[in-house]
């Protein structure tokens, strides 16, 4: 079997176990979890509490976020946009890896991409099924990923950090595992600062002159100001 007839066949089994996987009747969306927005979004909007039980759901996250969902109950019901955050969010996720694998290598993004589906599939099949909506605070958490240092001569307000920082508390509002980021986040801030400070020696000769004893003799002294 030569490459050509290999990836054909693998293709024709692969896309075979996404059907079955996402399209039979067993595994078609019942939009649980989505209905337990909804339901908190109805009650906000009518003033009314959003953490009272109702069956075996219930809403557990921030009223802010309760408050979001009453908007869209305004319009129309909740099986159009039921729908409508279905297919957003298999789009999305699908979208989303693709970028993902071409940022890491272009090279190999699509075969990057062909696994990150695989690995991924039994997860975006239940973010469908159960119309969760674990996507949108990922997005809100990229842009601290790719943010990249800001230039040491930029001494105005940074206004871009700023909605980075709001965007990055709107995901943790929405789902607590947007905390989960933050100690990667955190080093990778710490080596964009040490790698601003490093290209500006203005700002390396401040260190190192704040960092000379007061008590150390003229030839120190005198070393240290070089």
């Amino acid at each position: 079997m030569n490459k050509r007839t290999w990836i054909a066949a693998s293709g024709a089994v692969a896309i075979a176990a996404w059907l079955r996987l996402f399209l039979s009747h067993a595994e078609r969306p019942n939009f649980t979890d989505f209905s337990v927005y909804w339901v908190a979004g109805t009650k906000a909007a009518q003033h009314l509490t959003v953490y009272d039980v109702e069956g075996h759901y219930q809403f557990k996250y921030s009223p802010f976020i309760a408050l979001l969902w009453s908007l869209p109950t305004m319009f129309r019901s909740d099986y159009l946009w039921s729908r409508l955050h279905y297919i957003a969010t298999g789009i999305g996720w699908y979208v989303l890896l693709f970028w993902l694998a071409r940022k890491i290598d272009r090279a190999r993004a699509v075969w990057l991409w062909v696994a990150a589906c695989v690995v991924f599939s039994v997860a975006i099949r239940d973010e469908l099924k159960l119309g969760q909506v674990n996507l949108w605070p990922f997005l809100l958490v990229l842009p601290t990923w790719f943010a990249g240092r800001r230039s040491a001569q930029d001494r105005g307000f940074d206004w871009r950090g700023l909605w980075i920082g709001a965007a990055w508390g709107f995901a943790i509002q929405w789902k607590l595992y947007a905390l989960i980021l933050a100690p990667d986040t955190s080093r990778f801030v710490m080596r964009s600062r040490t790698s601003t400070r490093r290209s500006n020696p203005r700002s390396s000769s401040t260190v190192s002159g704040a960092s000379c004893p007061a008590s150390s003799t003229s030839g120190t002294r005198r070393s240290c100001a070089r």
